[in-house]
């Protein structure tokens, strides 16, 4: 460590210290916690997605996919191609990805459970995406998708397991974790999406759902479909959708491989 750092620590270690003592005597007092409702089965599909790319001098190769899963069932979405070498390629991807994802979720019939919040989703608006065309009227499907989602009367919703803490003045999820098995009242996120928390099991960790507002009087129905698809917690159609969505690096450098330009720097490929 270099020694200014080190000092500068140590002149502010008490400062930082009593910041986190505060953190820990953050306490809303009048915490709800209900207990859990009975258990029903239910037609679900859970989704989730993934995204890997190589990066060249002069471009990037990338791989996305989408999939859903049902109890006995797998549908898929693939798509792969290369795109300038840009700074934002996490975000550009990102969107990509999500239209995928979206676009199985209107396929289907049944209750979809979606992976993250879809409120986040909603109201993401990358700085840079009106400078191009093209990104611009994918990001704009995302809205569109999910505003078309919202008008069916099949149950959408989705499961956060990291998210922001206290957000629109919703209290930090950590004060759950004292609790059993049960779930939160319901906060409001916007107009158009409400949450809650929720632990599925006494050891479980606290997550998060994200509905549409129109469903404020289905939490119970939310909470009892997942009951009944969930292991050690946490619901297992969506942990066998992020298994099967997953694209490794090997799996990027077999595709790179097969494309013959491995250990190139891509700007030969390209002229």
């Amino acid at each position: 460590m270099h020694e200014k750092l080190f000092e500068k620590f140590l002149e502010k270690k008490k400062k930082i210290e009593e910041e986190i003592e505060k953190i820990k005597k953050i306490n809303f007092e009048n915490l709800k916690w209900n207990n859990l409702p009975e258990k029903i089965e239910c037609n679900a599909v859970a989704i989730d997605g993934s995204f890997n790319y190589f990066r060249f001098k002069s471009f990037v190769f990338y791989a996305i996919s989408a999939i859903s899963c049902s109890k006995d069932s797998m549908n898929f979405k693939f798509d792969c191609g290369i795109l300038p070498n840009f700074y934002e390629i996490n975000e550009i991807l990102k969107i990509k990805m999500l239209v995928k994802e979206l676009e199985l979720a209107e396929e289907s019939k049944n209750v979809v459970i979606l992976d993250g919040s879809i409120s986040s989703f909603y109201n993401y608006k990358p700085y840079f995406i009106q400078n191009d065309e093209k990104i611009f009227e994918e990001w704009k499907k995302i809205r569109e998708k999910i505003e078309s989602l919202e008008k069916r009367e099949d149950l959408i919703f989705s499961i956060a397991k990291t998210f922001n803490i206290g957000k629109n003045k919703i209290p930090p999820a950590y004060l759950y974790e004292k609790f059993d098995c049960g779930y939160s009242e319901i906060f409001n996120e916007s107009e158009k999406f409400i949450s809650f928390y929720f632990k599925l099991t006494k050891n479980s960790q606290v997550y998060k759902c994200v509905t549409f507002e129109k469903n404020r009087n289905r939490i119970e129905e939310i909470l009892s479909i997942l009951r009944n698809i969930e292991i050690d917690g946490y619901p297992y159609l969506l942990k066998k959708a992020h298994n099967a969505a997953k694209i490794s690096n090997k799996d990027i450098k077999n595709m790179v491989r097969i494309l013959g330009i491995i250990d190139k720097s891509g700007r030969e490929f390209l002229e």
